[in-house]
């Protein structure tokens, strides 16, 4: 097993270690790959792949996209041209929209998939976020625009099991889809601290960027 969907704190207010900690860990636990997928940003890839070939772990560039419509995308880069086309794409994410407010077209994300392989993202991806809400046709629809910029082998939904409420029910309705159309799932965690003792910070961290006092829950489970 290795982590395919993973932020560091580089996902500004959401990851809660660095990635320093995140790779050694990785290292820890014998893991012969690992993906970095900050938040709209590339911010840790230089010390990532560094860090990674250091340690002999395969370094996997990658980032977790916010879409014009807010909700969210794994991508992965496969090849030199993947990771260019993620530079590519989210440069004109950051150039095309408000400070601190990068978001990705879908003329956008048509243009620069070449060479990237895309994972159908935590519970604010489209495809989860609507068969949670029960909306399982527009799930269905969703699936099917992603098809039409990704080939079958190209594309894989997302399966986590980090024990939120519905977590059962929604792999199970993610596995049906996939192979109704075809697709392939892949097992994530949608990491964001690398030990149990860092869940504190990031906890803060989530409680500063959701306006929540440490003690309430905050609007987000992960």
């Amino acid at each position: 097993f290795i982590h395919l969907h993973t932020h560091s704190a580089f996902s500004f207010l959401d990851g809660g270690s660095s990635v320093e900690s995140i790779v050694k860990r990785a290292k820890d636990l014998d893991m012969p790959a690992l993906a970095l997928t900050d938040h709209d940003n590339l911010c840790g890839a230089v010390k990532f792949n560094t860090l990674c070939r250091k340690m002999g772990i395969k370094p996997i560039q990658g980032l977790e996209i916010t879409l014009s419509d807010g909700y969210h995308l794994t991508l992965l880069a496969r090849n030199p041209e993947g990771y260019r086309n993620l530079c590519r794409m989210l440069s004109r994410a950051h150039l095309e929209n408000t400070r601190r407010h990068p978001r990705v077209s879908l003329q956008n994300l048509k243009e620069h998939a070449g060479g990237l392989i895309a994972l159908s993202g935590c519970r604010r991806g489209e495809i989860p976020h609507r068969i949670l809400s029960g909306h399982y046709p527009l799930a269905y629809r969703a699936a099917l625009n992603f098809l039409e910029i990704w080939e079958p082998g190209d594309l894989y939904l997302e399966l986590q099991d980090n024990y939120l409420p519905g977590t059962r029910q929604l792999n199970n309705h993610l596995a049906g889809l996939a192979r109704k159309l075809g697709l392939g799932v892949v097992a994530t965690n949608n990491v964001h601290y690398a030990l149990r003792e860092d869940f504190r910070v990031h906890d803060i961290l989530t409680c500063v960027r959701t306006l929540t006092r440490v003690q309430d829950v905050h609007p987000e489970g992960l």
